[in-house]
């Protein structure tokens, strides 16, 4: 059965934390924004972000409370942002650079954030502490795209080229 309505396109479905809902990227008159549904469709779809800039979910953090996305954006290019579930709703810039990050991961325990950048002349995989960002740290070492963390937050997936990478993440000391 289809979730969404004929109005215009839905890609990158993302299922919430709690299982109730589905975030997507809709077109609706001319502008890629967020949109989401509930998984039964007892509610039409409501709309999470607005404005011109093209968005497009990336992932929620274990509990819920967040959802990281990317945002291009004509004068900086791809930027990646953060919407709470709750309260205002009012999105913030996470990662903000003259250069390219893409593919927000949040972390299972929603303390850090894996995404792509640019910034090197490649792609390469980073993390950064969330919500409150902090210094950054290059995981992959000759490129990658991509990120998945594990269930336990213990690994780090990206890909390089055609093959797979695994990394070990320790968060202390």
């Amino acid at each position: 059965t289809p979730l969404t309505t004929g109005k215009g396109s839905s890609q990158a479905p993302r299922w919430t934390p709690d299982g109730t809902h589905i975030v997507y990227r809709g077109t609706r008159a001319g502008t890629r924004n967020i949109w989401w549904k509930t998984v039964d469709g007892t509610a039409s779809e409501e709309r999470l972000t607005t404005g011109e800039p093209t968005q497009s979910p990336g992932s929620w953090s274990g509990d819920g409370q967040w959802l990281a996305y990317s945002e291009l954006s004509p004068a900086t290019g791809l930027d990646i942002w953060a919407l709470p579930s709750g309260g205002d709703r009012k999105a913030r810039a996470v990662v903000r650079t003259p250069f390219n990050e893409s593919s927000p991961r949040l972390s299972p325990d929603g303390h850090w954030l894996a995404y792509t950048s640019d910034e090197s002349g490649r792609n390469e995989v980073l993390v950064q502490s969330f919500p409150e960002p902090g210094g950054r740290t290059q995981i992959s070492t000759s490129g990658g795209i991509e990120p998945v963390w594990s269930r336990d937050g213990r690994e780090l997936f990206y890909l390089n080229g055609d093959a797979m990478m695994a990394v070990e993440i320790r968060t202390s000391p």
